[in-house]
């Protein structure tokens, strides 16, 4: 027996088809392999089926990624616990006449220089002078806080 009839009878025992597309959708090719003598059966998916796999990992991939960085992050880990923790700062709102140095005063602990409470309030806040807007929003650190 020949290695075409071989592999066409070959063919037709495992189920396929003439044009190489077996019964699962796969594309089935038989390869002569020299070291072993034989033939034997390589699958290959279709283009199609190809991209519906990539997408799928891809997917898989992306939801595996944004469900780690959700359970790490920072402000998640308090939420999933179930344990609500005091922020580390307290809110205020900039009424007429606040400057840095009053708000020093009335919150700031008396055993700190009020330097160094304006500039902690400044880092806090990622403001760049000493100008205050009214009705704005200002967190003030609870370390320095009396």
């Amino acid at each position: 027996m020949t290695g075409q009839h071989w592999a066409q009878r070959h063919r037709r025992s495992r189920g396929l088809s003439s044009t190489g597309l077996g019964s699962r959708g796969k594309w089935h090719e038989l390869r002569y392999s020299p070291n072993s003598c034989s033939y034997r059966v390589h699958s290959h998916f279709p283009r199609k089926e190809r991209s519906i796999i990539l997408v799928l990992a891809v997917l898989v991939i992306s939801l595996t990624v944004l469900t780690l960085s959700f359970v790490t992050s920072p402000w998640a880990l308090p939420v999933l616990a179930g344990n609500q923790r005091e922020p580390d700062y307290k809110e205020i709102i900039i009424e007429p006449g606040d400057t840095l140095w009053k708000l020093a005063g009335t919150y700031g602990r008396p055993d700190l220089d009020p330097r160094r409470i304006i500039w902690e309030i400044q880092q806090f806040n990622h403001l760049h002078d000493g100008t205050l807007q009214v009705g704005q929003l200002l967190r003030l650190p609870r370390k320095i806080l009396r």
